[in-house]
């Protein structure tokens, strides 16, 4: 601030941009990854099949929810046709509203009665092709589709050239349909592995399953932090997607929790994890997808700090599973690994600074 009394106008944003480009310099030099320094790895879930341990992801939690087309009675819940003029009206959820689809050639209204071209089996065939999945065979997946056509003319009325006519709205119901049950089977499954799942076993010094930052790869997308506060623990030198204050001008919640744990004198580095990266970010398994916690730490005595921020109108039962697998890894590694889910104020009127130290034992 005392330089840039020395100058005026353009100059003075010139010099700001030269002060504040040098500092970004000196940070990135000075970041543990610029510098070489490794990061403890993350020992992802495991579930231990035939002796065999085997990280936990959704294609694991369908196989043991034993996903299988025929589970439930052969239904398109939802799928209703309306035809009007000349635009058919489809419901495809009832939560999501209707999707109009306009016929192509007028002269075909009101010509559902007339008998289709193609068979049965074409129709199968061609949303077997549409919507094939990698995890259920062609056979059940051929069976299945042949009993849904039958049912949408036995008991939905609808008629073979109807649904030949509209068949892409019907492939497009039929995959969410199969996305619905399958996430079923997903659910069942991650509540049927959760008491077995267990931290990845050790190999040697290292683990057979884990997950590593490493130095020089971090996706962080925009924007990125370039607050005044000056964070010294974060291992990259960019911070991804962290604003100091709101849109109001307040301090932003995580950007609290960020100054907290870079204050913590017990942290020896930490990273803004980034989401929806699972080959780059650390992650743990839940039920509908992948969860990744806001904030990884390695502590000064080896330990590492995983530590997910929820403000109050965010606390749902989405929020309880992830509490619950993040203790889940938490009680495996015997005290070597910590999750924290952090809160503005907790239940004992303990500030984000009170939980993290806690949390560590501090």
């Amino acid at each position: 601030d005392f330089l840039l009394t020395g100058f005026s106008g353009k100059q003075q944003v010139t010099v700001k941009t030269a002060i504040d480009r040098e500092r970004d310099r000196q940070a990135a030099q000075l970041a543990p990854a610029s510098r070489g320094v490794p990061f403890a790895p993350l020992p992802q879930l495991c579930l231990l099949l035939e002796g065999e341990p085997h990280p936990v992801d959704r294609g694991l939690l369908s196989e043991l929810g034993h996903f299988d087309l025929f589970t439930e009675p052969v239904t398109l819940a939802g799928f209703t046709v309306h035809e009007q003029g000349s635009a058919w009206e489809i419901d495809m959820d009832g939560e999501r509203g209707t999707v109009q689809y306009r016929v192509a050639e007028p002269e075909q209204l009101y010509l559902n009665t007339v008998p289709a071209h193609a068979s049965e089996n074409d129709l199968v065939r061609w949303l077997d092709r549409e919507c094939r999945q990698v995890d259920v065979s062609q056979p059940q997946m051929l069976r299945w589709l042949l009993a849904l056509v039958q049912h949408l003319q036995r008991d939905r009325g609808l008629t073979l050239t109807a649904l030949v006519r509209m068949k892409y709205p019907l492939a497009e119901a039929v995959g969410r349909e199969i996305e619905r049950r399958k996430q079923k089977a997903i659910v069942a499954g991650f509540q049927q592995a959760l008491p077995g799942l267990a931290a990845a076993p050790t190999l040697g010094d290292s683990f057979r399953h884990a997950f590593v930052f490493h130095p020089d790869r971090y996706p962080a997308r925009p924007p990125f932090y370039q607050g005044r506060f000056r964070f010294q623990k974060h291992y990259y030198p960019v911070i991804h997607d962290l604003r100091e204050k709101t849109a109001s001008g307040t301090p932003a919640e995580e950007f609290l929790c960020a100054q907290a744990i870079d204050n913590c004198k017990q942290v020896k580095h930490w990273v803004r994890n980034v989401e929806r990266e699972p080959k780059f970010s650390f992650w743990l398994p839940t039920s509908t997808d992948y969860f990744y916690p806001d904030f990884v730490a390695e502590l000064m005595d080896g330990r590492l700090l995983v530590v997910e921020y929820k403000g109050k109108a965010f606390l749902n039962a989405d929020t309880h599973e992830k509490q619950q697998i993040g203790h889940q890894w938490e009680a495996t590694s015997g005290g070597r690994w910590l999750f924290l889910l952090a809160l503005a104020e907790d239940a004992q009127g303990r500030n984000l600074s009170q939980q993290i130290a806690h949390k560590i034992g501090a």
